[in-house]
This record gives C-alpha cells, structure tokens and sequence, in this order.
C-alpha cells in the first residue's frame, strides 16, 4: 500500500500541538534506523577505550 507524502503531511497537520514531538521523535526514529548497524554487526565491533561519561555511568 503506498501513501503520499501528502496523506502524511496532512496526518501530522492534524495532530494536537502536545504530540507532534513525539510524532517528530518517532518520524525520526524510522528514518535513521536503517543507518544503525544490526545486533550482530553491534556484536562484532571492536569495543572503544573511551571511559564512560559521568552521565553514562
């Protein structure tokens, strides 16, 4: 099934002000996601030697 840009759009428009961020997030999230590599290739990386930052500890 193949939607318009415009059916989207027009979806967004009519979503309340509260929820376009997290409309926006998850737009985001699909479009990216395939940039992300796969868990095995997650697996196979080499580990980095930087420490954590106080944030990720």
């Amino acid at each position: 099934m193949a939607i318009s840009t415009r059916d989207l759009i027009e979806l967004v428009e009519a979503l309340p002000e509260e929820v376009k961020q997290s409309a926006y997030d998850y737009l985001q999230f699909l479009a990216l996601r395939h940039a992300r590599p796969d868990w095995d290739e997650i697996d196979r990386m080499e580990p980095d030697e930087l420490p954590l930052s106080e944030e990720e500890e």
